[in-house]
């Protein structure tokens, strides 16, 4: 067992050892979403050049990614912002000997202070960043070749938020002549904002929480954002027009992380999907 509690990232340690239950969720490493992603960077880098490549993992959590990524002979920085993050990244390495790995305590917002890599991962951050089109933009300055984002994305029309502003009369309605929704019928709740545009992109709000939250207490929400009290999701179409206004001159979504643990309705239950971006 971990001497933290891991939220996130199952990854073996070795010698039977393991940081989260075995029974309930999945090592990192044997997971089809890890396997996408060293396909996908397999695909655009031959092996000697991987082992000069150097690759950055925007708010990497509890230090599974990066520990994969290091252990596939890239050459690895982990950025994040909480130290409690980055007290399970440091212990989760120093069971491993691997000099290509280091972490590195910062707001993510601040990576043009730093060199350019050439690969990105940047996985379950962009959604919680309140100026994501802008970021999207540092990310194209920061990278010499290649972006890996894996997001929450909103819907242009959603029944499931824009029901809210109709009047009981508009709902009775809806129901009697059996009128469609636009969302998947079981999709996740996630309190989203009315349609709105932001940055020149059209999205949606989610709040993280209240304006005023007191310092302490956002430290201690190790999985949500740092310096933001509210995130912009853009709409898929538009995130790719971002990806595209950027400069990123390819980009494609990948769908082989689907698996039986995440489920074939993943990215409309969770409006969420993978996409590899190449300059």
């Amino acid at each position: 067992m971990s001497k933290f509690d891991f939220i996130a990232h199952n990854v073996n340690l070795g010698d039977g050892k393991f940081t989260m239950d075995q029974a309930k969720h999945q090592p990192l490493e044997e997971t089809e979403r890890w396997k996408a992603i060293e396909r996908s960077i397999r695909l655009i880098y031959n092996p000697e050049e991987l082992l000069s490549a150097r690759v950055v993992d925007l708010g990497c959590l509890e230090g599974g990614y990066s520990l994969a990524f290091a252990k596939m002979g890239l050459q690895v920085t982990g950025i994040d912002a909480r130290e409690e993050n980055l007290e399970k990244c440091e212990w989760v390495k120093s069971h491993f000997n691997l000099p290509n790995l280091n972490y590195i305590k910062d707001d993510v917002k601040n990576l043009g202070n730093y060199e350019k890599f050439d690969i990105i991962f940047c996985a379950g951050l962009l959604y919680h960043l309140d100026e994501p089109s802008d970021f999207i933009k540092l990310m194209f300055k920061q990278s010499n070749r290649m972006t890996i984002v894996h997001t929450h994305y909103s819907l242009e029309y959603d029944s499931f938020y824009d029901n809210r502003r109709l009047s009981f009369l508009q709902k009775s309605a809806k129901k009697l002549f059996n009128l469609p929704n636009y969302h998947y019928p079981q999709k996740y709740n996630y309190r989203l904002s009315d349609l709105v545009e932001h940055e020149g992109y059209k999205g949606r709000w989610f709040f993280e929480f209240p304006e005023n939250t007191d310092q302490k207490l956002i430290e201690s929400n190790v999985a949500a954002s740092y310096s933001n009290y509210k995130s912009f999701w853009h709409t898929k179409s538009e995130l790719i027009r971002c990806f595209r206004d950027v400069g990123y001159v390819s980009n494609y979504e990948q769908y082989d992380f689907i698996s039986k643990f995440t489920g074939f309705d993943y990215t409309e239950k969770h409006d969420r999907g993978m996409f590899v971006l190449l300059k």
